[in-house]
């Protein structure tokens, strides 16, 4: 059924207007400009309140709103699209869109098809599911998951997708900037692999696997290679298996390599044929695609998320990655995890375009959580100086589901800056306060940027797991064994990189970026003094040769907790451990943990897994009890690498002393200090010599701190943040 024409009523329109971004903010008619957003789902609000919610907005200091548009909701009929208000009130979109132009907000529209949003069946129609069951996503037996979704490559999801486009895309393209209407952003479906993340839950159809045979068609010159890699004897493609369940097996485990790298590419092509469909219906405003990832108040997993989107980056570097924060409550405990994140989504992005908080926490979706206004004045304050130029108050409206639509309760989120009706909250407060301060600062804001001269290794590979380690279930599928190896990755990953040196960097104020050895070369890897590299044995030969490049150059790196032995294929290649010339002599991995440091002469313990190294004319930093090398500095044409064969999880004050040992003996912070080290500072400079300084206090206690500019002493109350602009330092 080919849907029936739209009308489209004209509307007055203001004059016309751009956005685009740069590679450090948002620029609107040529000038930097920080989007300050909120979420306010119109669907979930009664339509004679618009006005009121988009007034309290506006007095809040913000430019814009945020909202979804949900396929299910507008085409309640299959072939009948409607956006005046016929299926409800509520649903007058060109009245919506009217409001927020009347009242000078811009607006950022996510049309799906996927808009996930706790909305039964995730944006997509109930119409779609009855007619069309071919096209559901299948677990391992065939049969469609509990939970319904589609499967992304089915023709009648493409064909039914695209006819929503074909009705939704007109309205957005006549109401975009460029046309004088207020529609600023468009966001790309929302979440995708957000199913696979969270459950491990691979789409088995026969659409699907179709795809993932191509896939291997396309890796694999032919079935004899594929089978020469996986050690089988399938007799061609189409009896190839997609993996399940626990690997057992060597060609298991290459098997879920595949099935897991096949997503990268999936998801790619996916999302860019939509990215195609959409400017092809004339629609010229900036594209992003949204990042979940925080989980109980953490984002430690995010990264896997992250790595979803590893070839869409490459593919598409027009479409930005909008982030999700949602600390729920910000604390000393997790107070570095939303600058990784921002940091690790600029490398994926190869270092390119705005730090866009697509979903900052306003409020909370759980009942069993309780929001305090001074702490998300802090989150506020710290998503300011790691990085964000871009804003999105998520919810800054609480909603009401729309009657069997709802996949909690009728009521959608709690604790938001207005409620319902429209009224203000205690945590509206918080938000004006950031509008108030944004509207002087906002412009400046994002012309300052965090200037870093050492950078974290993010390598998205290592994160290729929401198969083989689901989130919610907690399994662990694969068997590093099965290839070679005895690093479990997400040891590396998550508690060496993350949760112990990422941690204890920003605990001391040094300034760091992250960088993608995958994505960037080794001129721009040059741009900062030394690189941290947390290693597991598998890493490509290509980027193995950059790090070894960058360190030829004159630069410093340190390896932990081995070098790579393997490519990705489990092949022998060992391109960075021949070039430095260390070479792997033991590994200990049910050892005591005791690491002695030579020139401290202090054992410090350390994880199981301990490697001890053979390096001529290297120094040896630290060594085991047997007095093996299980540290080492070389020197590699201009540069210096450091090779160490284990890592901590700090927890002992020592850790710290241990982590900084490594490092090259230059000042990593920022040019303004503090000298109370419970204070977190940051400096965020403009090419002028200007910028901002951060002060944020995460403690349950009032601190004090000196700066060093004219050591005035500065008081900080419990849980509060302070932003200090300067011209000049």
């Amino acid at each position: 059924m080919v849907p029936s024409a739209v009308k489209i009523k004209k509307l007055k329109l203001k004059q016309k207007s751009n956005l685009s971004f740069n590679n450090q903010s948002f620029v609107q008619n040529g000038e930097s400009y920080f989007i300050l957003s909120g979420e306010m789902h119109y669907f979930r609000i009664d339509a004679k309140l618009w006005s009121k919610h988009l007034r309290m907005i506006k007095e809040a200091g913000l430019n814009t709103v945020s909202t979804y548009v949900p396929w299910s909701l507008h085409e309640q009929v299959e072939g009948e699209p409607d956006f005046g208000g016929k299926y409800a009130e509520n649903l007058n979109l060109e009245k919506f869109i009217e409001l927020c132009s009347k009242t000078g907000l811009n607006l950022i529209l996510k049309p799906g098809p996927y808009i996930l949003a706790e909305l039964a069946m995730h944006g997509i129609p109930k119409w779609f599911f009855e007619k069309y069951p071919a096209a559901m996503a299948c677990d391992f037996n065939g049969k469609p998951y509990l939970v319904k979704y589609t499967c992304l490559v089915h023709q009648d999801y493409t064909r039914k997708a695209m006819q929503w486009y074909d009705a939704v895309m007109p309205l957005i393209a006549k109401n975009q900037l460029s046309n004088g209407g207020p529609v600023a952003m468009v966001q790309v479906c929302n979440e995708v692999g957000l199913f696979q993340w969270l459950g491990g839950s691979g789409d088995y159809s026969p659409a699907s696997l179709k795809e993932y045979r191509k896939y291997l068609q396309q890796r694999y010159k032919n079935i004899s290679e594929l089978n020469n890699h996986y050690g089988s004897n399938y007799s061609n493609f189409d009896d190839v298996k997609a993996p399940a369940g626990k690997a057992v097996t060597k060609a298991n485990h290459l098997a879920y390599r595949d099935w897991e790298s096949f997503h990268r590419d999936f998801y790619a092509e996916y999302i860019g044929r939509m990215i195609k469909e959409i400017r092809a219906r004339n629609v010229d405003v900036p594209l992003f695609h949204n990042v979940p990832g925080w989980v109980y108040s953490r984002a430690k997993s995010m990264p896997v998320c992250l790595s979803m989107y590893h070839k869409l980056s490459r593919l598409y570097p027009d479409i930005l990655l909008g982030v999700d924060h949602i600390p729920e409550n910000p604390s000393y405990r997790n107070f570095h995890d939303d600058r990784l994140i921002n940091a690790f989504t600029k490398a994926i992005q190869g270092n390119r375009g705005p730090t866009y908080i697509a979903e900052l926490q306003a409020g909370t979706r759980e009942a069993n959580v309780r929001v305090y206004p001074n702490e998300m004045e802090l989150f506020y304050k710290a998503c300011l100086a790691n990085g964000a130029t871009a804003m999105n108050f998520y919810m800054f409206s609480q909603g009401q589901n729309p009657d069997g639509w709802g996949i909690y309760d009728s009521s959608f989120y709690l604790q938001t800056p207005l409620n319902v009706r429209g009224e203000p909250s205690e945590h509206y407060t918080v938000t004006k306060n950031i509008g108030e301060f944004l509207r002087t600062h906002g412009q400046k804001i994002c012309e300052c940027q965090n200037k870093a001269s050492q950078a974290l290794m993010f390598y998205p590979p290592y994160y290729y797991r929401e198969f083989t380690n689901p989130l919610f279930t907690g399994e662990n599928l694969d068997d590093c064994s099965l290839g070679g190896c005895r690093l479990d990755e997400r040891i590396v990953t998550d508690e060496l990189l993350f949760e112990s040196l990422g941690k204890l960097l920003a605990m001391d104020n040094q300034e760091f970026d992250a960088v993608d050895v995958t994505n960037t070369e080794t001129t721009q890897l040059e741009e900062y003094k030394q690189i941290w590299a947390a290693c597991t044995e598998r890493m490509d030969a290509d980027s193995q040769q950059r790090l070894l490049n960058y360190v030829r150059q004159g630069r410093h790196l340190i390896c932990f907790p081995t070098l790579p032995k393997f490519n990705l294929d489990g092949k022998r290649c060992s391109v960075l451990a021949d070039g430095l010339n260390v070479q792997s002599e033991q590994v200990q991995t049910e050892s005591d943990g005791m690491i002695s440091w030579i020139e401290a002469k202090e054992e410090i313990h350390a994880i199981s897994y301990i490697e001890t190294f053979n390096a001529k004319n290297g120094k040896v930093i630290a060594q085991t009890r047997e007095k093996k090398s299980c540290c080492v500095k070389v020197n590699c044409g201009k540069g210096s690498a450091v090779v160490f064969g284990s890592g901590f999880m700090y927890q002992a004050a020592a850790h710290k002393f241990a982590w900084q040992n490594l490092s090259l003996n230059e000042n990593f912070r920022g040019p303004i200090t503090c000298d109370n080290p419970l204070i977190i500072t940051r400096t965020r400079l403009n090419k002028k010599g200007g910028g901002h300084f951060f002060m944020l206090n995460y403690h349950n206690q009032h601190l004090e701190g000196k700066i060093s500019i004219n050591s005035k002493k500065i008081a900080l109350a419990p849980f509060s943040g302070l932003i200090m602009p300067f011209e000049r330092l």
